[in-house]
């Protein structure tokens, strides 16, 4: 007996039907590109959260997602006061390094980062 795949495309369509943000749509279509582990990884979240997501299950806070999610995968341009204009993307990694004394600009970004406007819920500061 083979196994019904359902497209993340297809749950959004089932659980969030006309409901549902042009971000979800987006978040689906990028899992179906890949898959939901790929994306999950992207954004510094579970795949199980991706999956909840999709599904309309979600009890977090989706703002903080939404977020994630234009930082990883829509190319906008933020100024960075250490770097100049960088990603959404480079942010988002930017953002998720450790403290590394060694290096004087690593220093500055992690500073910076700290109070930053585009800085996300859940990043670690030390």
């Amino acid at each position: 007996m083979s196994k019904v795949v359902i497209s993340a495309a297809q749950h959004v369509t089932d659980h969030w039907g006309k409901d549902a943000p042009a971000w979800i749509n987006d978040l689906a279509k990028e899992c179906d590109n890949s898959n939901q582990v790929t994306v999950a990884r992207k954004l510094g979240r579970s795949a199980s959260l991706i999956n909840q997501l999709l599904k309309r299950k979600y009890p977090g806070d989706l703002n903080d997602i939404q977020k994630r999610f234009e930082s990883a995968f829509q190319p906008d341009l933020r100024s960075c006061p250490i770097l100049g204009q960088i990603t959404g993307e480079a942010c988002l990694v930017n953002q998720g390094k450790k403290y590394d004394s060694s290096n004087h600009v690593a220093v500055s970004l992690f500073k910076a980062c700290a109070r930053c406007e585009y800085k996300l819920k859940g990043r670690k500061d030390a």
